[in-house]
């Protein structure tokens, strides 16, 4: 019998979700140790003077919550590899939401809405940063996310005024980018390479797609864009490779400022 409770006991144990080892619940800055978890367990609108410091593996939890700040402040700075932020729940009114601190930073962010941000997460692109979202919404903000490389899954980005993605590398599924780039800078995506299956990049006011290397797009529409200039969806220094079902507009080579031949006005 004895030993029949020692079982269970063990199996409770074992069974229950793991305690965090910080309980964010104010303002202020806050240091989640290596390979421990935080929670936030209220909505908090914060000061500049507040920041929440990821470290190595370590991994935020939103839980349905709102962390809001101000201009010039930084929410989370995930500044070792493989730091995680975990939804549900909202990043909201800061400078930059998420802050890849250092090469070879990566941050996985999933279920996470960045609104009104200056930035929603911002990198490097040569520094090796990497950023793995699913079920990210970023709206309403200046820029998307900069870095090195996204991975991302269903991805929702409108409303920003600058770039919604500055990365080398663009790899994923189901990844949607409209009416945004309406600042100075001329593209609402730019990227080195991108493989994407279900590339969405419409009604933004600026070049839609921007590319220096190869890129290959699967179930893609790349339509009415660069409402500010002459409809130009994409710009490429290759030609694109477009595999069916997939439509753009109107496609241009940086190089020779000719069309690929490949979109549906070229």
């Amino acid at each position: 019998m004895r030993c029949i409770r020692s079982l269970l006991v063990l199996s409770l144990v074992l069974g229950a979700a793991p305690a965090s080892a910080v309980t964010i619940d104010a303002c202020g800055n806050w240091f989640v140790p290596p390979g421990e978890t935080a929670d936030l367990v209220a909505d908090l609108d914060c000061p500049v003077a507040t920041s929440i410091q990821l470290g190595r593996g370590a991994r935020l939890r939103l839980n349905g919550h709102r962390l809001e700040g101000e201009p010039g402040g930084i929410a989370v700075f995930a500044g070792q590899a493989r730091s995680s932020i975990e939804g549900p729940g909202t990043i909201a009114g800061w400078s930059i939401g998420v802050y890849l601190v250092r090469r070879g930073s990566r941050a996985k962010l999933e279920d996470i809405v960045f609104e009104d941000n200056g930035a929603a997460v911002t990198g490097s692109h040569d520094e090796a940063t990497r950023v793995d979202a699913t079920d990210l919404v970023v709206r309403d903000g200046v820029h998307g996310i900069l870095a090195h490389t996204l991975v991302g899954e269903r991805v929702r980005m409108t409303g920003n005024l600058g770039p919604a993605i500055d990365v080398r590398s663009l790899r994923g599924t189901d990844i949607t980018v409209t009416g945004s780039g309406a600042s100075e800078l001329p593209w609402a995506i730019r990227v080195h390479n991108a493989r994407v299956d279900g590339l969405e990049v419409t009604d933004n006011a600026r070049v839609g797609l921007l590319a220096s290397g190869g890129v290959s797009l699967r179930r893609s529409n790349i339509l009415r864009n660069d409402s500010s200039g002459e409809g130009v969806d994409i710009a490429a220094r290759r030609k694109p490779i477009l595999r069916a079902p997939s439509t753009c507009g109107l496609s241009r080579d940086l190089d020779t400022g000719l069309p690929f031949g490949i979109c549906l006005n070229d």
